[in-house]
């Protein structure tokens, strides 16, 4: 298992926007597939997302900034991350017998 680590830099917002209420990051495992909530980071703090003991395969993140009406950012970034499969297991107990 791996572990993946998303982090962003945050834009302070202009004076014709509302304050942020929190950074949205959605997933998904294929791209066919409709973006899922899976959390919320507090605009104040850190700005990054640790998902730990992630299995192999290929994952898309998106991360969408909602201010405090509700309105979200129109263009969110997204990135996807993959973590390889491991090779095969070699064979043990490897024996060769003469016969005759």
């Amino acid at each position: 298992m791996s572990n993946i680590l998303l982090t962003w830099e945050l834009q302070a917002p202009t004076s014709r926007q509302r304050p942020y209420d929190y950074v949205r990051v959605d997933t998904r495992v294929d791209e066919s597939l409709p973006w899922t909530e899976q959390d919320r980071v507090d605009p104040a703090g850190a700005q990054e997302l640790l998902f730990s003991d992630v299995a192999p395969g290929t994952y898309y993140y998106q991360v969408t900034v909602v201010d405090v009406d509700g309105t979200e950012s129109p263009n969110p970034p997204s990135v996807d991350a993959v973590i390889d499969f491991d090779a095969p297991l070699d064979v043990i107990n490897l024996i060769a017998t003469v016969q005759q």
